[in-house]
């Protein structure tokens, strides 16, 4: 398919401006003009996913958002008639029809018997078909063999929001979902470049569409009058004032893999309405190499250096060099070129290293030590991101007041980036529970408006270790409102992720709860290097911790 744009014209254009009124953004005509409205339909569609490129264009990434978001639409749609029909489609009627095999896989997913990702591919085969033959044998729901799609079945796929068998049973299972998900990288080819969980993609979730309500839902938490967590044998203290360490527990995470060799997890409960917070951690304190995980510092670093400063709208500020002005990036795009790498892993490197170069190395670590309270001599935070920086000496300038609010010093980067899991987990809990903290505990002059367009960025993580887990324990109907905020690491040395969640438990229909906690998880690579089989495996094990806290979250089997 040709690049559409300004100008185009042609059926090719007739057909997106139906597929964008069929979506709710109105292109004005089907004249088959791209004209101005459509341009402006197209940056609204974009706007809506917040990884894509809003400049009007519809090039193929654009184009494959817009098909899978009229699929869904359409396969809605075609199960929806075969339940309310008498129609019965056997598997060749169903791949027939791809768009209700994919809605079919996400009504499988949904309910943790099918994978997501790649699998949702609508090639209804073997996988899927054991998967419709096991959702029957649960439901008690009478089936053929070879299985086929009755209306029966149709209907139970439309109604059914949760399996409890899935959650209460499988889900606390962590060997077989450990071997589920190794089967998944085996099935996917994984390799150290490219593994199933790590590298699945905000265009696979369930919950991109929410995106953009990530920083609206974290502002209501307080008066969402939601009770939070039961976990009696849990000490909860209040939040911990900036530059305190907390009390952690180092026990209660003792049911984690060993190969989880450094793990920080903090459970949130509002304590009419203040936030209390439990802390539990494995060697959680140890300074180790971070790497990508790490770029959540410097970018909070330079917003807390606009403080006051920050103007009502960050998103429009310019990322550019020094002197005659060459070089631009748009703030808001630059943080997610960062943590979603649409532009690619050097281009993320080189953007985090350019928000380095807003301090001296000594500078930002003696911040992130002054959010965190960790004084431990081996932390170090002074090392680049393994490439030059996109901008050496950068300037961040407000377009609307003419104005440079910051200036970067010529600064030399040291070698490491050894930092612990708790300052990750300590920092993102920072910004995940900002709304909800006095200013003595929020992080040191950063304001709620600045902090918005770095909360929809940390939406846009390709690894999703969080949803996979929700799709595992069968979870995705039963909850609301979710946030999910994630930063990756990944290299010869670890796997690392940091991650905040919250989301409304509607699991117990009658007592919905509010769960909301932060994780840092890291797993070394023995012996450190790029295995196809090793990456694979390591990436299994973290998808299987991440279930495996948040079911005992969700079940509140804490400790």
């Amino acid at each position: 398919m040709a690049v559409l744009k300004l100008d185009s014209s042609g059926t090719e254009v007739v057909a997106l401006q139906r597929t964008l009124t069929k979506l709710g953004f109105n292109p004005g005509s089907t004249s088959g003009t791209f004209d101005t409205q459509t341009r402006d339909a197209v940056i609204s569609f974009q706007r809506s996913r917040v990884w894509l490129v809003s400049d009007g264009i519809v090039g193929p990434i654009s184009q494959a958002e817009l098909d899978d978001a009229v699929q869904d639409i359409s396969g809605e749609s075609a199960l929806q008639s075969v339940a309310l029909g008498s129609q019965v489609l056997d598997v060749a009627a169903i791949n027939a029809n791809p768009v209700l095999a994919k809605k079919i896989q996400k009504k499988l997913k949904a309910l943790g018997l099918y994978p997501g990702g790649k699998l949702i591919d609508g090639n209804f085969g073997s996988r899927s078909q054991r998967a419709l033959v096991d959702f029957c044998q649960i439901g008690g729901i009478s089936h053929s063999s070879p299985i086929q799609l009755d209306p029966n079945i149709a209907q139970a796929l439309v109604s059914t929001a949760q399996i409890p068998e899935v959650l209460e049973v499988r889900g606390s299972n962590t060997p077989q979902i450990f071997k589920k998900f190794k089967d998944i990288e085996d099935f996917v080819g994984a390799t150290d470049s490219k593994l199933a969980f790590l590298d699945m993609g905000v265009e696979t979730t369930a919950y991109k569409v929410g995106i953009p309500e990530y920083s609206n839902r974290l502002d209501v938490t307080a008066s969402l009058g939601i009770p939070t967590v039961s976990h009696p044998s849990l000490r909860f203290d209040p939040y911990p004032d900036r530059g305190k360490l907390p009390s952690i527990d180092t026990t209660v995470l003792n049911f984690l893999d060993s190969e989880i060799t450094e793990a920080c997890v903090t459970i949130g409960h509002l304590n009419a309405g203040d936030l209390d917070t439990a802390w539990l951690g494995r060697n959680e304190l140890r300074a180790d190499e971070c790497l990508s995980s790490t770029k959540i510092i410097p970018i909070l670093n330079v917003l807390s250096q606009l403080g006051d400063n920050s103007p009502d709208n960050v998103e429009n500020l310019l990322i550019q060099n020094q002197g005659i002005v060459n070089t631009t990036f748009r703030f808001s795009a630059a943080l997610v070129d960062i943590v979603s790498y649409r532009g690619g892993v050097p281009h993320s490197n080189a953007l985090a290293r350019t928000f380095k170069h807003f301090s001296a190395p000594n500078q930002i670590e003696k911040w992130m030590r002054e959010q965190s309270g960790n004084t431990r001599p081996d932390l170090n935070f002074e090392g680049p991101y393994g490439v030059p920086a996109s901008i050496n000496l950068p300037e961040l300038f407000d377009p609307s007041s003419n104005k440079k609010l910051l200036i970067a010093p010529n600064v030399i980067l040291g070698r490491d980036n050894d930092v612990s899991v708790y300052d990750l987990a300590r920092l993102m809990s920072m910004v995940g529970w900002h709304k909800l903290l006095p200013l003595s505990k929020k992080l040191k002059d950063v304001e709620w408006g600045s902090l918005q367009p770095f909360i929809a960025a940390l939406g846009t993580d390709k690894a999703r270790y969080v949803d996979v887990a929700i799709e595992t324990l069968g979870l995705e109907n039963v909850i609301s409102s979710p946030v999910i905020l994630s930063k990756l690491g990944y290299g010869q040395e670890a796997l690392i992720y940091v991650a905040f969640v919250q989301f409304v438990d509607e699991h117990i229909f009658v007592t919905p709860k509010l769960r909301t906690l932060t994780m840092a998880l890291r797993i070394d690579k023995n012996p450190p290097g790029s295995s196809d089989a090793q990456a694979a495996r390591i990436d299994a094990k973290m998808a299987a911790a991440v279930t495996e806290i948040l079911r005992r979250v969700v079940t509140e089997e804490l400790p």
